[in-house]
């Protein structure tokens, strides 16, 4: 014990002069030798450090991975093949929207209008959205295509008589001195907001309208719009944010963040790009653009916007001619593998409105429905439950898809919902 209390000892002193007078008492190159040794010793200590922590993270990550994925699949087991494929609809019907179908059926979501709002104030939209989603065992997603500009379904709200509201950004909102009430501030276009030039302008106008929604109890906005379009002529021109890629991928990625931060859903739309095509809610689209082209313009702020966290893709009724000549783009299982092979996006993809005349022009909402989901939809529009379960019953029996692939579209919406918060696990 004395011997190795002795030789303690005398390091110690070797490691004071090396400190202190090491490059007097052993020359210069021994004491930097010893001085670089004892910085990379402390360098290699934090490093481990940051290993180990960066590793604990992981270990967490991974475990509340095996978390979520175990409970998404005890809520599926428990399911009914019925609410599966209900889950997989977002009804758009105000004969559908009641607590006898809510209740049996457990659709995905709903989808409100501007006849839902017009005329009513927050606190009775959100009654509204209580009351359906107390009829839920799987919470709804509760929709609204809030773009701002001409596609806005909040403008002809009212603001209750002698009531003071403002929003997360301290705008107050306008308030009447008579029986007549105000209009809510409107939101801007995202070709409007977009050329002020001013990026924090577009997060503020976001963040606004995104706390405002939630307000009243809606968890996911069908926007942005990460279309190019070029031409003032085209039908999605005030919609879109520019005519150049990358600075529809500004915008768009700033939305995204934000509305993530925010923690409504976002939804990319209209996949592979609208482009300076006609409307399709009334006749049939095509668009003759080379896939090169697709791929070096009109899918980058796609590429951006799930880079930034987008929850959804919205697949358009467009004919991407360079991939499938035949099919619109919502019902074209070659349009669905670039959007999950190329694009790489494993989130939740939904069809644009099936009730539009691209689609029905050339067939019934069932066959539409059936086509939807063959194509590698997760969701769809429903402007008639029942028509658009006999759909996707069809696509069942008829081995277009199976109940595997069911299930793994519904896992992906609950895996959305539990991170909006909807379902706690």
């Amino acid at each position: 014990m004395k011997g190795r209390y002795w030789i303690g000892i005398l390091c110690l002193i070797i490691l004071i002069g090396f400190l202190f007078l090491g490059d007097k008492l052993f020359g210069k190159q021994a004491y930097i030798a010893v001085e670089v040794n004892r910085t990379e010793m402390v360098h290699l200590a934090a490093a481990d450090q940051g290993i180990a922590a960066a590793v604990c993270v992981l270990k967490e990550n991974e475990r509340q991975e095996r978390k979520r994925q175990e409970y998404i699949a005890e809520l599926i087991k428990n399911m009914s093949l019925e609410e599966k494929l209900a889950q997989m609809m977002i009804l758009t019907n105000e004969k559908d929207i009641i607590s006898d179908i809510l209740n049996r059926y457990q659709p995905g979501g709903i989808l409100l209008f501007a006849k839902d709002f017009t005329g009513n104030t927050t606190k009775q939209v959100q009654s509204r959205v209580d009351t359906l989603q107390s009829y839920m065992t799987y919470p709804l997603f509760v929709t609204v295509d809030e773009e701002g500009g001409q596609v806005s379904r909040i403008s002809g709200m009212a603001v209750d008589r002698g009531e003071r509201n403002e929003t997360a950004q301290g705008q107050t909102l306008r308030q009447s001195s008579d029986e007549a009430h105000d209009k809510l501030p409107e939101f801007q276009s995202a070709r409007v907001l977009y050329g002020s030039g001013d990026l924090e302008a577009v997060q503020a106008d976001t963040i606004v309208k995104s706390d405002f929604l939630m307000s009243m109890g809606i968890n996911l906005n069908f926007g942005p719009v990460a279309d190019v379009v070029k031409s003032r002529t085209a039908y999605m021109y005030d919609r879109s944010a520019s005519g150049v890629a990358q600075e529809t991928a500004e915008y768009v990625s700033v939305v995204v963040k934000s509305m993530g931060d925010s923690g409504i859903g976002s939804c990319l739309k209209h996949f592979p790009g609208y482009g300076n095509n006609v409307n399709t809610h009334t006749t049939y689209a095509k668009d003759s653009k080379s896939l090169e082209t697709y791929q070096s313009e009109d899918f980058l702020p796609f590429e951006t916007g799930i880079a930034s966290g987008a929850d959804m893709v919205m697949v358009s009724h467009i004919v991407m001619e360079a991939v499938d000549g035949e099919n619109p783009a919502s019902l074209s299982p070659a349009v669905h593998e670039l959007l999950r092979n190329e694009l790489g996006f494993t989130g939740v993809v939904i069809a644009d409105d099936l009730n539009m005349r691209a689609v029905l022009n050339s067939m019934t909402l069932e066959k539409a429905t059936e086509a939807a989901l063959t194509a590698g939809n997760d969701m769809v529009f429903s402007a008639d439950l029942m028509k658009s379960m006999k759909g996707a019953k069809q696509a069942l029996t008829a081995g277009e898809i199976t109940e595997q692939q069911v299930d793994k579209a519904v896992a992906r919406i609950l895996r959305l919902k539990m991170k909006l918060g909807l379902i706690d696990y």
